[in-house]
C-alpha cells in the first residue's frame, strides 16, 4: 500500500515503481539464497576406534574429499586394469566434477545491480 501512495505523492509510474520493488526483492531473495547454500553443512558418521561420533563439516570439504576419492580410486584402477575391468566410472566422476566447476565460471549471471531508490529509506 505504501508503494501506491508513495507513487501517487510523487508523480511516479507505478508500472516502474513495482518494476524496481520486485528487482529488489528478487536481488535480496538470492542473496539470502546464496548465503545459506555458502553455509551448507553435511553430517558425517566418524567412527574412532570405539566412538562412533557425528560432526558436520562444511560441504566444501567433503567435495574436496570426494574428489580426492575418486582420483585415487581412478588411478589405483589403472595399476590393476585387467581385459574385462577398467576404471572408467572414477574418470567419469572426475571429469564431470571438473566439467562443473569450468560450467560456474562460464555460465556465471552477470552482476547483479543494486537499486538505488531502495537505500533512501
Amino acid at each position: 500500500m505504501g508503494l501506491i501512495i508513495q507513487s501517487d505523492e510523487l508523480g511516479t509510474s507505478l508500472v516502474e515503481l513495482l518494476r524496481n520493488y520486485s528487482a529488489d526483492m528478487r536481488f535480496r531473495r538470492l542473496n539470502k539464497a546464496e548465503k545459506l547454500a555458502a553455509q551448507a553443512a553435511t553430517k558425517m558418521l566418524i567412527p574412532l576406534f570405539i566412538f562412533i561420533e557425528i560432526i558436520e563439516i562444511p560441504a566444501v570439504f567433503f567435495l574436496g574429499f570426494w574428489f580426492l576419492m575418486q582420483m585415487f580410486s581412478g588411478a589405483g584402477s589403472i595399476a590393476h586394469t585387467t581385459g574385462s575391468q577398467g576404471g572408467v566410472a572414477f574418470w567419469a566422476h572426475v571429469a564431470g566434477f571438473i566439467a562443473g566447476l569450468v560450467g560456474v565460471f562460464v555460465f556465471r549471471r552477470p552482476e547483479r545491480q543494486r537499486v538505488e531508490w531502495w537505500n533512501e529509506r
